[in-house]
């Protein structure tokens, strides 16, 4: 085994850990998992590169301004900036790591979710697949998840625009997520915007998903994706016996155009494209899975821990993952 899957074993066991306990000084939680999470990243960042990150490595040394760059800048831009004064790809990687950590134990914080939250969030095969491949799509989730949080604290309009912007600008991907901002309103139901906002995404997917990369990211199709999505969706609705409120009725309602938007995607666009809109989906829809649990189970710990090693397990289970692991500096 690698020093990458070992140490990824360790995290799954801590993120176990904290499924039944809990460090009841939250800053204290914070600072253990940052670290934990920073030796995670350094050590990806130095058992060498995988995939579309041998492109990545590359793309920090380019002086092009063309429309590919100019489209998503949040990275592209940035990072650049970074390597100038790093001068080392990995510690460039690993500081984008370290904003994507705190990005996910902030929305942990205002969003009220168990201590293990982060740990499933960024074991699950789309993270490991992301901070391994699809990178940018990767820092998305995590400000899309940051955003999500905003948006459950009632934080204020600017402030919310800001950071799903940012998503957006980071993977373009991101904007068709973005009715979620419509979603969560001050209304018992759901809205004539919030619906409008889903169908104008609907209908506008193939020339969104048209102009992005063929890459594939694994040999699973997307049919993986949707599968898990549906039984996710069932555990939700059984979860809640018919008592949904204002939040959990919304996140309902936001769960059923994940799925439809992930499955037209499959139908219209290719593998590649309709794969990255599942990961996508399926990180967000870790929110109200595990809201989910909090809300209506009296055996949270078990329901928890049987939950995370179901959702942790595919990330050995699944080659494409699971090869993201195995990586190693030839010597």
């Amino acid at each position: 085994m690698t020093y990458e899957l070992v140490y990824y074993l360790f995290m799954v066991l801590i993120g176990a850990l904290f499924c039944i306990i809990k460090i009841p000084s939250e800053r204290l939680y914070f600072f253990i998992t940052l670290f934990l999470l920073c030796i995670y990243s350094s050590i990806i960042r130095y058992s060498g590169f995988d995939g579309d990150m041998n492109a990545y490595e590359v793309a920090l040394k380019s002086e092009s301004f063309s429309l590919y760059y100019l489209k998503e800048p949040v990275y592209w831009m940035t990072s650049r900036y970074i390597y100038k004064i790093t001068q080392s790809e990995e510690i460039t990687f690993i500081i984008f790591d370290i904003l994507s950590f705190i990005f996910v134990l902030k929305a942990r914080t205002n969003m009220k979710l168990p201590q293990y939250f982060p740990y499933l969030f960024l074991l699950f095969f789309p993270a490991v697949m992301g901070m391994n491949n699809v990178f940018r799509q990767y820092l998305s989730y995590t400000i899309f998840l940051y955003f999500t949080s905003l948006l459950l604290v009632g934080s204020g309009f600017i402030k919310k625009s800001f950071f799903i912007l940012i998503s957006i600008l980071t993977h373009n991907v991101g904007a068709l997520f973005s009715p979620l901002f419509f979603t969560f309103n001050e209304k018992r139901h759901i809205s004539i915007k919030s619906v409008f906002s889903y169908l104008c995404v609907l209908t506008l997917l193939p020339f969104v998903l048209g102009t992005k990369s063929y890459s594939d990211s694994g040999m699973l199709g997307v049919g993986v994706y949707l599968f898990v999505m549906l039984m996710l969706l069932i555990f939700y609705i059984l979860s809640y016996r018919n008592r949904l409120n204002d939040i959990s009725a919304k996140f309902l309602y936001y769960f059923i155009y994940l799925i439809s938007l992930t499955s037209l995607a499959a139908l219209l666009m290719g593998s590649a494209q309709s794969k990255r809109v599942g990961m996508f989906a399926l990180m967000i829809i870790l929110v109200p899975v595990v809201k989910a649990i909090e809300d209506n189970y009296k055996q949270k710990m078990f329901v928890r821990v049987t939950l995370y090693i179901m959702l942790i397990t595919p990330t050995i289970l699944f080659p494409s993952s699971l090869i993201m692991l195995l990586t190693q500096v030839n010597s």
